[in-house]
C-alpha cells in the first residue's frame, strides 16, 4: 500500500499543469502497475430444476435480511436472518424432494428409473473412442468385428436349420474412414 501511495504522489508532483486526461492516464498506468485488470470468463449455468418461485422468493427474502444484519449489526436482525436462511433451507428441501419424486414415479420402467438413479448420482457413461489406435484401423477393426460376427450367426443358423444362405457380395461403395464426434441433440435428430 506504501508503494502504491508513493506512486500517485511521485506522478502527482512530476505533472504541475496536469489536465484531465494526463492525470486520468496517470492513474490508470498506476492502477494498470498496482492492480492489473483481469478478463475471467463466467460460465453460465442453467438453475436446478427444482428451483421454483417459492424458492427464489425465499432465497429473495433471505438477502434482504441478510443485508439488514450486516448493516445494522444487532442480534434482533441476524436472528430475523437465521429463520429466513433455515426457511429457505427448507423450502429448497422440500422443493427439491417433490420434483425428485415426481421424477420417480414418472419413470415408466426399470430401465428409465436406474438411468435417473445413475444420473442423479452422476454416474453417466460417457461412451469415448480408445485414443491407442488410429481412427482408420479402429474403422476397420470395427467392419471386420461385425464381418465376423454375421458370418458366425448365418453358419450357426446353417448348422442348426441345415439352411444354405448365399454369400455375402463383396461390398463397392465409399468406406468409412473415421469417426465423427456428435452431441446429444444431433443424435436425437
Amino acid at each position: 500500500m506504501d508503494i502504491f501511495t508513493s506512486d500517485i504522489n511521485t506522478s502527482l508532483t512530476q505533472i504541475e499543469c496536469m489536465t484531465y486526461v494526463a492525470l486520468k492516464d496517470s492513474i490508470k498506468d498506476i492502477l494498470d502497475k498496482h492492480a492489473a485488470e483481469r478478463e475471467i470468463s463466467v460460465k453460465r449455468r442453467k438453475p436446478a430444476p427444482w428451483i421454483t418461485r417459492a424458492v427464489k422468493a425465499a432465497k429473495q427474502k433471505q438477502r434482504k435480511a441478510e443485508r439488514q444484519w450486516r448493516k445494522l449489526g444487532t442480534q434482533v436482525h441476524r436472528d430475523i436472518y437465521i429463520h429466513h436462511r433455515k426457511n429457505t433451507k427448507s423450502i429448497v428441501v422440500a422443493e427439491k424432494r417433490q420434483y425428485l419424486n415426481e421424477k420417480v414415479l414418472s419413470s415408466g420402467s426399470s430401465k428409465e428409473l436406474f438411468s435417473l438413479t445413475n444420473q442423479l448420482l452422476g454416474k453417466e457413461k460417457k461412451a469415448t473412442l480408445p485414443d491407442s489406435v488410429p481412427c482408420d484401423k479402429l474403422c476397420e477393426n470395427l467392419m471386420s468385428f461385425f464381418v465376423d460376427k454375421i458370418d458366425t450367426i448365418r453358419l450357426n443358423l446353417c448348422l442348426e436349420n441345415g439352411i444354405q444362405f448365399p454369400p455375402c457380395e463383396e461390398f463397392h461403395g465409399q468406406f468409412l474412414s473415421e469417426f465423427k464426434l456428435v452431441n446429444e441433440s444431433q443424435v436425437k435428430k
